[in-house]
């Protein structure tokens, strides 16, 4: 067994997320080729180099950098650290690396590139790390086509060899101009205060990420699982990369995300910019008829913060099961809060069309409904399925 080389290194977890503004587009284009077998692939300008990212079913984050550097990441929910000492084991081999989690995401760097290179043959790898007495360990399984994702980020990293220099812009760049996407309302606040109030470029991804380019600030927001989503900005007029983060703890409200440090809203240009939520309107008591389980009710949905809630009574050891009658459309998503305000639908931030819960509290659990805020504002009708048994 070799021995262990200890790594020093400091994790970054802003080179997740950082990205590039749309002056610098040709040096940072999105997606990188395309996907295959479950894997798809993103290039980033992070400022002084290129991030080339392998995605593995939307969770499993393999990165490499025009620098060298290679990061892993992957969901987890309950480690809270940074700069831990961790250990990965690809094969035969174990290393010791540094670790940071943030409670939504495992992030694993600085792992040696011929370590990393053998995760595409090993299929997979498993990882150990410790905070606080906090121990966990895992193994992850990719599948029979990992190598060739790797690969494709060695083309990545050969096809942006030469194009890893940061360009300096003006503090009078507009970064609105030359943003493709189009015009909405829109807020970001950071540490309660005040960056963008008025109308910026929105361009969505389909999963449900977007980039909002204000006058002198821009942000990334990036979907992640589980709900949840990390941003990115620039933090300076002067900044021509989202090289800060703001975390990756955002979760979707009306029209905004919020996190612990930041606030970002985009709405309707036309459109009150106001966040509409369920506490703003009263939900709608759905009853069923005397001896049915079920009942179906029906609503319209009007752009971004557009928001239809209703309530209903479910009692301990129950499941509840929403559908939407409709999903040709594709455009809502749904979730259910419970009775003491915790969300227990697992409310993911792409569109999705029916959730099933069994309560453990009895008492008037709340169905959300909203629009899942692609590229297009969209208007238009739906139909929901209400059953507990």
């Amino acid at each position: 067994m070799q021995n262990p080389i200890i790594l020093k290194a400091v994790l970054c977890s802003a080179v997740l997320a950082s990205t590039v503004a749309p002056t610098l587009a040709t040096a940072g284009v999105e997606p990188f080729g395309e996907s295959f077998d479950g894997w798809k692939f993103t290039q980033e300008n992070v400022g002084q180099s290129i991030l080339c990212r392998a995605v593995h079913n939307n969770q499993y984050v393999l990165g490499k950098q025009t620098n060298r550097r290679v990061h892993i990441s992957f969901p987890n929910n309950t480690f809270n650290g940074t700069d831990t000492q961790a250990s990965l084991a690809v094969g035969n081999d174990s290393e010791i690396i540094t670790a940071s989690g943030n409670g939504t995401r495992l992030i694993l760097s600085n792992i040696p590139e011929a370590v990393f290179d053998t995760i595409g043959p090993e299929r997979g790898f498993t990882w150990r790390a410790a905070s606080k007495g906090n121990v966990q360990q895992g193994i992850v399984k990719l599948n029979d086509s990992t190598t060739s994702a790797i690969e494709r980020l060695d083309e990545c990293l050969d096809a942006n060899s030469s194009k890893a220099t940061a360009t300096a812009v003006s503090s009078s760049q507009d970064w609105r101009k030359g943003a493709v996407g189009r015009e909405v309302a829109c807020s970001l606040k950071v540490k309660g205060k005040t960056y963008l109030n008025g109308t910026c470029r929105y361009d969505a991804d389909k999963d449900g990420s977007f980039r909002l380019f204000g006058d002198k600030y821009f942000v990334y927001l990036t979907m992640l699982d589980k709900g949840f989503a990390g941003a990115a900005w620039n933090a300076s007029p002067d900044s021509s990369h989202a090289q800060a983060l703001l975390g990756e703890d955002f979760k979707r409200k009306g029209g905004c995300w919020i996190g612990k440090s930041a606030e970002i809203c985009a709405w309707n240009k036309t459109e009150v910019k106001k966040p509409q939520t369920p506490s703003s309107t009263t939900p709608t008591r759905i009853k069923f008829a005397k001896g049915a389980i079920s009942a179906t009710v029906t609503g319209k949905l009007a752009g971004f913060e557009s928001q239809q809630s209703y309530v209903i009574a479910v009692g301990k050891g129950q499941t509840m099961t929403v559908e939407q009658l409709n999903p040709a459309n594709q455009r809502t998503t749904l979730g259910i809060t419970a009775p003491n305000g915790a969300d227990v639908s697992d409310m993911d931030l792409s569109c999705n069309n029916s959730k099933k819960v069994s309560p453990t509290i009895a008492g008037d659990y709340t169905i959300r409904v909203s629009e899942c805020m692609k590229a297009d504002a969209w208007k238009g009708g739906y139909k929901l399925k209400v059953t507990v048994k």
